[in-house]
């Protein structure tokens, strides 16, 4: 709904025919939505490794608790510039420079 409503502050005119519209006729349709989080996808960390697909619905539960997401070591504020996925946060503390 965003998306629209945006586009229509530029253009007022619908964005698939060209013909007039304006933000009276956008509506929220439940059964598109339902279609959009049943598509299949695969994990944003698929670069990284992770090889997990499923439902778009999902994913955010996915990314939670995704080995493969990248974090920054929480010794960050002590000097550590690394970024490594979450799998190897433990590894990399065992060798993390600040605690040497």
């Amino acid at each position: 709904r965003d998306c629209i409503m945006g586009a229509l502050e530029n253009r007022k005119e619908c964005p698939y025919c060209r013909g007039p519209l304006t933000t009276d006729g956008v509506r929220k349709s439940v059964w598109h939505m339902r279609k959009i989080q049943a598509l299949s996808v695969h994990c944003n960390n698929t670069n990284l490794g992770c090889t997990w697909t499923g439902e778009l619905g999902s994913l955010d539960r996915h990314l939670d608790r995704c080995g493969f997401v990248e974090e920054t070591c929480p010794l960050h504020i002590y000097g550590c510039s690394a970024v490594v996925c979450r799998n190897a946060l433990a590894e990399h503390m065992g060798v993390c420079p600040v605690t040497k």
